[in-house]
């Protein structure tokens, strides 16, 4: 290829073009990290801190009440309606994602697998708190 300058550019464009793509669909990725808490946050240590806090302790919280403990105050019935809606809102706007995402017209990718797994992951979330909206 040393010898043909036009392979050698052709060579060079093709690879400006993947290193393009490369970079748009990890930048495309990264808009997902916003939902990594949902498979990362434990849900039962979640829940029992709502239930027993009516919220997620900050680390704010934990230092300013270490010597006597953070204040017990169970949720209202409106804290439970306002994670449930919250979880519901966001399985909506999780479905409406496209199935297929495509990059400079030639590079596409199928989202549909991430979609379904993270649309039963909300739906875990969504089934936890009304799981125990029911026994209370």
């Amino acid at each position: 290829m040393e010898g043909h300058e036009d392979l050698n550019d052709l060579r060079g464009d093709i690879m400006s073009r993947v290193k393009r793509v490369m970079s748009e669909a990890t930048t495309f990725s990264s808009t997902f990290d916003t939902y990594a808490h949902l498979w990362s946050d434990d849900r039962q240590e979640f829940l029992r801190q709502f239930l027993t806090y009516g919220h997620i302790l900050t680390q704010e919280e934990i230092e300013a009440h270490a010597a006597d403990g953070v204040p017990e105050s169970p949720p209202e019935l409106e804290q439970f309606k306002d994670e449930i809606d919250s979880y519901e809102d966001l399985y909506q706007q999780v479905s409406k994602f496209n199935d297929i995402e495509r990059f400079d017209s030639w590079f596409k990718v199928s989202i549909r697998p991430f979609k379904q797994s993270l649309l039963n992951i909300v739906k875990k979330w969504s089934f936890m708190f009304k799981a125990e909206f029911k026994i209370i």
